[in-house]
């Protein structure tokens, strides 16, 4: 996905803050070397990663850098306490959590293995390569059928989401999308950021 954003849109503005903005090749740049980041701590291909933040220039970078690692991704939403989220990271067997600083109390007394989500110069890194059906992200539901879950989702699934995502009515390309829904909501991160990426959008 990245890769042919780039290849269409490379000088195009891909994610904004508001006060920083940056183009589809810089996004680009800065996911690689989050990869890089990511493999200087050794974790193993497959291994669950956690992103506790709400949705910042970080989290967008850090999940894209996550996924295309050849991890797996748990997107957790903010309102956790610290029992909450160990519980959570216990059960989808997550090996690491990375925090937005605003969340740090939580996150560190939860007592599991817990790094800052802010930007980490590294050796930059090119994607895995990843099948359509290996699992690429764990997304919680909303629990209207009984308790909460953990979907399952592979890199097939979320593709496929994003693509569908790109067809609404009116105009599809160079659209701009605020990211109202939280990345750990299944259709935030599907329809309000990957499908924005398919497009040439911009995301706020």
């Amino acid at each position: 996905l990245l890769d042919f954003a780039v290849e269409h849109f490379a000088d195009l503005p891909a994610i904004s803050d508001g006060k920083i903005t940056y183009t589809y090749k810089e996004l680009c740049e800065r996911v690689a070397i989050r990869r890089g980041y990511l493999k200087s701590l050794h974790f193993n291909r497959g291994e669950r990663i956690a992103v506790f933040a709400p949705n910042t220039l970080d989290a967008m970078e850090l999940y894209l850098a996550i996924v295309t690692s050849g991890y797996v991704s748990v997107m957790l939403p903010t309102q956790l306490n610290n029992l909450a989220l160990m519980s959570l990271c216990k059960k989808f067997d997550v090996s690491a959590v990375f925090y937005d600083e605003s969340l740090e109390k939580v996150a560190k007394s939860s007592g599991i293995e817990a790094y800052r989500i802010s930007f980490v110069e590294a050796n930059a890194l090119p994607p895995a390569n990843v099948t359509k059906d290996a699992i690429c992200s764990i997304c919680l539901t909303g629990g209207t059928t009984g308790r909460p879950k953990g979907a399952v989702m592979t890199h097939g699934a979320i593709m496929r989401g994003a693509f569908n995502g790109c067809f609404i009515s009116g105009g599809v390309l160079y659209q701009k999308y605020i990211a109202i829904l939280p990345l750990s909501h299944i259709f935030g991160l599907v329809k309000g950021f990957l499908s924005t990426i398919y497009t040439g959008g911009l995301t706020f």
